[in-house]
């Protein structure tokens, strides 16, 4: 028979045991919790990465949005300067042909100036129709964005 010390020694030895084994299982637990955190922490990056992507071409976008602004801005002032060149020489070709006088050679030169008046004329509305159309294409382009 076991003495009073030896089965004591065992049953501390035992408790010993499968505390160290409850302890073990403790440490697997929170090894695989530990586990799962670290998952969770890098799917937040990713999703912290693209969200700071999508915020960076947002900002992309509107620096964009404001360099086809600026075109237009600058193509419409264009198209104003381009209508008051056409008016003014509208008032010119009107006011010459009105106070042309009768003799041949008048008229010739007066015809000669009307000529060139009309084909200025005509370049300026053919310019300003080419700009009233690049600023309905970045119009477009800006919804698109």
């Amino acid at each position: 028979m076991l003495s009073h010390e030896e089965q004591k020694r065992d049953e501390l030895r035992d408790d010993y045991k499968q505390e160290l084994e409850e302890l073990k299982d403790k440490v697997v637990e929170l090894e695989n919790k530990n586990d799962k955190l670290l998952i969770e922490k890098d799917l937040l990056q990713q999703k912290l990465s693209k969200e700071q992507n999508m915020n960076s071409n947002s900002n992309d976008l509107m620096d964009g949005n404001e360099k086809l602004l600026s075109q237009i801005k600058k193509l419409q002032k264009q198209i104003t300067e381009k209508d008051r060149q056409i008016i003014e020489m509208q008032s010119d070709l009107q006011s010459s042909s009105g106070s042309a006088k009768k003799g041949s050679f008048s008229r010739a030169h007066t015809n000669r100036k009307d000529g060139n008046r009309d084909r200025e004329l005509a370049e300026l509305s053919v310019e300003n129709e080419f700009l009233t159309k690049q600023i309905e294409d970045l119009n477009e382009r800006i919804k698109e964005l």
